[in-house]
């Protein structure tokens, strides 16, 4: 298949213990938009991307692994998926509740395989200044459906100090999809400087479809529009250096830059 079409997301796995039947609640609905004419329209899907259980997911505490406040004030966050945000929405604004005070974030995605759009706009609002009003981070189309879908920015999530602190992302090789998603948005918007390694590059946003005896499609149908994305190409980083001395070099540009601000 990848001969035929090289598209990162597209795979056949072979996966009899995990369920891709019609998903739960808000999670079947996979984008909302407009059509051509200005309506309103959902799409929903029967598969959804993560076929664990809610309390499989639970267990890995939705995604969110390490928040430490480390020495200067500086705040991290490891994030192993982004988890939907009906699911994580609590965890997420815990964790975000723990930086709230960080005078220098860094977000460590080194691993992160993707996930929900919906959470990387949850995660990524409390960065931006509420005044800024809603600012729109990623945006894709899905042209068999006539639909455009956007992930943006809550207001009402809005972080003073966290608008403000400087923002580090630390990618590898391994973080791809909805964690390049995040760090192409937060650079894109000017807000984040990225530290380590060039991404997966698996840009075009797929679901994952039940095809019977225990396989799965995971297929993409969306196309992005924000900018030329990073299918086939990854996200580079700001500052290339090995996956294992990222986050050594970004807490030194963090210590860097919060010695250069006035407090």
């Amino acid at each position: 298949m990848q001969e035929v079409a090289p598209d990162k997301h597209l795979r056949l796995d072979y996966e009899p213990d995990r369920e891709y039947a019609p998903a739960m609640g808000a999670a079947r609905i996979v984008a909302q938009g407009t059509d051509d004419g200005g309506a309103v329209r959902q799409v929903v899907r029967t598969g959804r991307m993560d076929g664990r259980s809610v309390e499989q997911i639970a267990y890995s505490n939705f995604g969110v692994a390490r928040v430490e406040h480390l020495p200067g004030n500086i705040g991290y966050l490891k994030l192993t998926r982004f988890v939907p945000a009906y699911l994580s929405r609590d965890t997420l604004r815990a964790a975000i509740a723990l930086l709230a005070h960080s005078d220098a974030v860094v977000i460590d995605l080194r691993g992160n395989i993707g996930g929900a759009p919906d959470a990387v706009g949850e995660l990524l609002s409390p960065f931006f200044p509420a005044s800024g009003g809603t600012l729109e981070l990623h945006a894709a189309e899905n042209r068999a459906e006539g639909i455009r879908s956007a992930v943006t920015t809550d207001p009402v999530l809005a972080r003073p100090a966290l608008a403000t602190a400087p923002l580090y992302v630390l990618t590898d090789k391994r973080t791809a999809s909805a964690a390049e998603m995040f760090a192409y948005a937060a650079r894109r918007a000017g807000r984040a400087t990225l530290v380590g390694e060039t991404t997966s590059g698996a840009g075009n946003g797929a679901t994952r479809q039940s095809v019977g005896n225990g396989f799965v499609l995971t297929l993409s149908e969306w196309r992005i529009l924000t900018g030329p994305g990073w299918e086939g190409v990854g996200v580079a980083p700001d500052l290339p250096v090995a996956a294992e001395d990222a986050l050594d070099r970004a807490l030194e540009l963090a210590s860097e830059a919060i010695a250069g601000q006035t407090t």
